[in-house]
């Protein structure tokens, strides 16, 4: 998100469940970078570490995904995530799919 040309935007909070409120910024990356897509969507805990990942899934006929991370772990200082969850994800960007890997 801080190569030259991608434009963030900050979405605002974004309430994952009653319990648990997430700030969320869009990223737009220019036609130069290489990606799954070009408007992606990350929503961030209180703690800060990634939690949650929306983008809409080009190769598969604009399938809308969210993926989640499933862990945290920590290594000299650095929070690294440890696995993934990734849904299929509904009108409303609630998911409605789950695999796991």
């Amino acid at each position: 998100m801080i190569m030259d040309g991608v434009a963030v935007e900050d979405e605002g909070p974004w309430a994952e469940s009653p319990a648990e409120r997430r700030r969320g910024p869009r990223a737009t990356c220019p036609d130069a970078v290489a990606s799954h897509r070009t408007v992606q969507d990350f929503c961030f805990g209180d703690d800060l570490p990634c939690r949650r990942h929306d983008h809409h899934v080009d190769i598969a006929g604009g399938l809308a995904a969210a993926a989640y991370v499933t862990g945290i772990e920590e290594s000299d200082g650095v929070k690294f995530p440890v696995g993934r969850r990734a849904c299929q994800a509904g009108p409303t960007d609630d998911p409605i799919v789950i695999t796991s890997r």
